[in-house]
């Protein structure tokens, strides 16, 4: 979405979007009150999409954070899947990919709160409408080409007294006074969990690369690093992180937190990424079709990575792919 709130496209834009969007479910939001599914007559709304002229960006922050926004989605998700044929041309591949933001914005700032309860009855319910709309698109057992498959981007743990907020400038801050003590360059940012470095220009950038690391391992919150081209502190997800690190487009070191520290967000009440630990990074992977062996499976699958290319080993094995097809889920 643009701050207007209407999709927009990085090409050519097809010609059935503009008329999608003069729609403008956005427009029609302002105002608009949250309220909770089954919420008794006059109950005061979970909250309300004000609107300021003077301050748009308010209510667009609003919008992004609610199931209004959602729905807008999931719509434009169907008439994609209708208008551009998807799963209907065999054999060819199409693979849409919905992320849905909203219910990541409302997480990440409260992850236990009534908001984050009624978010996740909408997407059941924007998910069941979706999946009701391929049937009459492709038919019920028209699934042979159409293979949805489902999963989160991190689960929502529970509050827990024990966590520490960590404050990343404070982090950063004492990276650099490390650095410009031996001279051997500055933090230029810390964008959790990546450390961007700018090298001393009589160091090379993996020696910095090294005493940033050191220097960070220094602080309570620390627990590991992983960087491109530096040897790794040893833990079972170094080999997997440093696949997901290509040299040219990450940070020059990421850190990791031990357990129950996180990013300060949304002043004390929200939750981060970048853990690996099973709290925050063991999610469901979930399939759909008559292809598919009903049941459940416990067995470990990779479900998440930075790469493009995620959705490949669970349905075929190129040679760029990482990971393993998950045939027990195959009929």
């Amino acid at each position: 979405m643009d701050a207007q709130g209407r999709f927009i496209t990085r090409g050519d834009t097809p010609e059935w979007l503009p008329p999608f969007n003069d729609l403008m479910p956005a427009v029609h939001a302002r105002g608009a009150r949250w309220l909770a599914a089954g919420a008794r007559q006059g109950a005061p709304p979970l909250r309300t999409l004000t609107f300021d002229p003077a301050h748009p960006e308010q209510f667009l922050a609003l919008y992004l954070a609610s199931p209004f926004s959602q729905t807008a989605q999931f719509d434009l998700l169907g008439e994609m899947l209708v208008r551009e044929r998807l799963g209907r041309e065999a054999p060819s591949i199409s693979s849409p990919c919905c992320a849905a933001p909203p219910s990541c914005w409302v997480t990440r700032r409260a992850p236990v709160s009534a908001h984050a309860a009624d978010d996740s009855g909408n997407w059941t319910s924007a998910l069941k409408g979706l999946l009701a709309q391929l049937g009459r698109a492709v038919g019920e057992n028209g699934y042979n080409w159409c293979w949805p498959g489902l999963t989160a981007r991190r689960p929502c743990p529970p509050p827990r007294p024990r966590r520490v907020a960590v404050n990343g400038e404070t982090v950063a801050q004492a990276v650099d006074k490390a650095l410009a003590a031996s001279g051997a360059g500055n933090v230029r940012k810390y964008l959790y969990p990546f450390l961007y470095l700018d090298p001393a220009t009589d160091r090379t950038p993996e020696a910095v690369r090294l005493e940033a690391a050191r220097a960070a391992l220094d602080l309570a919150p620390v627990a590991g690093y992983y960087a491109p081209a530096a040897p790794a502190r040893p833990t079972r997800m170094g080999a997997p992180i440093r696949q997901q690190l290509p040299p040219r487009r990450s940070g020059d070191l990421m850190l990791s937190y031990r357990p129950e520290y996180v990013e300060d967000y949304g002043q004390g009440r929200g939750i981060s990424y970048g853990s690996l630990y099973a709290y925050d990074v063991r999610v469901p992977l979930g399939f759909y079709g008559p292809q598919f062996r009903a049941g459940c499976s416990n067995r470990r699958s990779r479900a998440w990575t930075w790469r493009p290319r995620w959705p490949a080993p669970w349905r075929a094995a190129p040679s760029s792919s990482v990971g393993r097809v998950l045939g027990e889920a195959l009929l």
